[in-house]
C-alpha cells in the first residue's frame, strides 16, 4: 500500500515550496548560519591567530575588509552581534562603537563587525589553545602514571615476560638479534 504524497504531485504547494526552497540553497544556508558559525567557517585557525594579534584593520580578515562586506555580514546578524559584544564587554563597548561613528551609520556597523570578529577569533584560539594544554596534560599524565609506574612499580620478573616491550637494563646488544 502507498500513501499519496502531496510532495510527489509537481503542482502541489508541497512541491512547489520543495522546489523553491531547493533553488535557494543558499539562502537557505546564511538562515541556518549563525554569525559566530559564519565567521568560524570562514577563517581557519591560523587566520584567527593573525586576527587577535594583528586586528580585522590589518587587512587579515580577507572576507570582511570592505565596507560592502562588513555592513552586508552586520544587516545580516546585526542582534546575534551586538548581544554578543554585550554579553562580552557590557553595553559600555556597544556605546563606545557608536559614539566612535557618530553620524556614520555605516562606519559603526563596520567597527561594530570588526569587533565581533575579534572576539570570535580570540575564542576560537584561546579555545585551541585550552584543547592544546588539556592534550599534552593528558598525554604527561599518561606517561607518568602508566609508562613510568609501569616500569618502575608494576613490572616484575614474574611478569617482565609478558610484556614485550619490556628491555632490561643492558638487553639492547646485537647478540639479542642475531639469531633472528
Amino acid at each position: 500500500m502507498t500513501l499519496a504524497c502531496h510532495a510527489s504531485n509537481a503542482g502541489s504547494i508541497p512541491a512547489r515550496i520543495v522546489a523553491l526552497l531547493c533553488a535557494n540553497c543558499s539562502l537557505i544556508t546564511v538562515i541556518m548560519t549563525n554569525a559566530f558559525d559564519a565567521i568560524l567557517n570562514t577563517y581557519d585557525l591560523e587566520t584567527c591567530k593573525e586576527i587577535v594579534n594583528h586586528g580585522c584593520q590589518s587587512g587579515v580578515c580577507s572576507q570582511h575588509i570592505y565596507y560592502a562586506d562588513t555592513i552586508k555580514f552586520f544587516d545580516t546578524y546585526e542582534d546575534e552581534i551586538i548581544d554578543y559584544i554585550g554579553d562580552s564587554f557590557g553595553s559600555q563597548m556597544n556605546e563606545q562603537l557608536w559614539n566612535d561613528n557618530s553620524c556614520n551609520i555605516d562606519g559603526y556597523k563596520n567597527d561594530t563587525v570588526w569587533a565581533f570578529i575579534e572576539l570570535v577569533a580570540m575564542q576560537r584560539v584561546d579555545d585551541a589553545e585550552e584543547q592544546e594544554r588539556s592534550d599534552e596534560e593528558t598525554i604527561g599524565n599518561y606517561i607518568l602514571n602508566d609508562v613510568i609506574d609501569y616500569g618502575k612499580g608494576r613490572l616484575t620478573s614474574a611478569n617482565s615476560q609478558q610484556a614485550s616491550w619490556y628491555n632490561p637494563a643492558g638487553s639492547m646488544t646485537m647478540s639479542r638479534y642475531a639469531n633472528n
